[in-house]
């Protein structure tokens, strides 16, 4: 009789569902991370984390994702990435995620100790990784050299949810796509970041070739929305060859399933960018450009489109507020671009060149937007910057 009931408990324990809930320390995370469930909620206790987090092949569900989290209150997990550096820069990351869906990381913290290694990256190859969500990560000190970067992605992605981050002292913040456009990222929200003197890019969603079609991949005329960012680029920055914009966003694929996929950028402040003429925004493919803030005591401008590495698609501008000592608006290689009711305090002039020909500054349209000739008095004392000149004290006191 005790032999059937040992039995029978041990067939009940085998049917019972995983638990929903576990429990992690620094000894023994990792193993737990690997062998996650769709559903379950893996909580992190506070403490150093001195090796990597691989998350290979997890397989959440978009009602059931899988979470790794610290907690909601007092100190966070804290990953070291000193020993996750390696030989080869493309596996040299604290958080390394392939082959994965619908996988969620909040409330950690990652230091790079100025390592040659990136924070969380996402890649390699044809298999996607998918609805990754980062949100509330603490990441900073990845600032060996410009290749590395707080947040990147070199896989097919679609469905991402970048949220509520803070990135200071990094090579790059973040860098979605690869650089040879066969890693497309696709219908992801990047909403509510604070970008602080990276290197190089703040954001950079690279340009996209032609697709290689995938299950699941989001139809064609979908949104990637990059909303209420802050991307200040005031020191630290690299000039030169080496200078780049806050943001730059890369074309679609110019042909087949993406080509009417678009841009919506929207209520992010663009502030300073130290690198020479670089602008705070750069832009190319399909973009609504509206309720944005960019200001810049550089010599850089404002909104610069033109061709970079694709082509130059459906070009709205609209409800910005631009002060720069460069140009305000530049629009090149559209052929009908929608450039209205922003209000443009530069010293450069404000421009559209279209393959028609070229169509007048900004200020001449009847129907263009508010312009107002920049009158440039640096307000006393070390600042001399546009914020206080334009609204009497500055803007963002971080």
């Amino acid at each position: 009789m005790r032999a059937r009931a040992a039995l029978w408990l041990a067939a009940v324990a085998a049917c019972a569902p995983p638990p929903a809930r576990l429990v992690a320390t620094p000894d023994d995370y990792q193993a737990l991370a690997s062998d996650l469930r769709a559903g379950q909620t893996l909580e992190l206790t506070p403490g150093v984390y001195r090796d990597c987090l691989a998350l290979m092949g997890l397989r959440g569900r978009p009602d059931a994702p899988i979470v790794i989290r610290g907690p909601a209150r007092g100190p966070r997990p804290l990953f070291l990435g000193a020993g996750c550096a390696q030989v080869a820069l493309r596996r040299s990351a604290v958080v390394l995620v392939e082959d994965s869906r619908w996988v969620t990381l909040e409330r950690l913290e990652l230091d790079g100790q100025g390592a040659r290694v990136s924070g969380v990256r996402a890649g390699f190859g044809d298999t996607p990784v998918v609805g990754l969500t980062l949100s509330q990560l603490d990441l900073h000190d990845f600032d060996a050299s410009p290749q590395f970067s707080a947040i990147s992605s070199f896989a097919t992605a679609w469905d991402w949810r970048i949220v509520g981050n803070h990135i200071t002292r990094v090579g790059l913040g973040m860098y979605l796509g690869n650089s040879n456009g066969e890693a497309p990222f696709i219908r992801g929200e990047v909403r509510g970041n604070v970008v602080l003197d990276p290197l190089g890019y703040g954001i950079q969603i690279k340009h996209q070739a032609p697709r290689r079609p995938v299950a699941g991949m989001p139809p064609d005329g979908s949104v990637t929305r990059v909303v209420g960012n802050l991307i200040r680029k005031a020191a630290r920055g690299l000039g030169g060859e080496e200078g780049r914009p806050n943001l730059l966003l890369g074309a679609q694929p110019p042909e087949g399933p993406g080509r009417s996929d678009r841009y919506e950028v929207s209520h992010n402040l663009l502030l300073q960018n130290d690198a020479g003429d670089e602008p705070l925004l750069q832009g190319e493919g399909n973009l609504d450009v509206h309720h944005n803030v960019l200001l810049n005591d550089f010599g850089g401008g404002g909104v610069l489109i033109r061709p970079h590495q694709g082509g130059v698609g459906e070009i709205t501008v609209r409800e910005n507020t631009i002060i720069a000592r460069g140009v305000g608006i530049s629009v090149e290689g559209s052929v009908d671009p929608v450039v209205r009711d922003n209000s443009v305090y530069a010293l450069g002039p404000c421009a559209i060149v279209s393959p028609r020909g070229f169509m007048g500054t900004v200020g001449g349209w009847p129907d263009g937007p508010r312009w107002a000739p920049a009158r440039w008095e640096d307000p006393p004392g070390s600042a001399g910057s546009v914020t206080e000149w334009a609204f009497g004290a500055p803007l963002w006191d971080p």
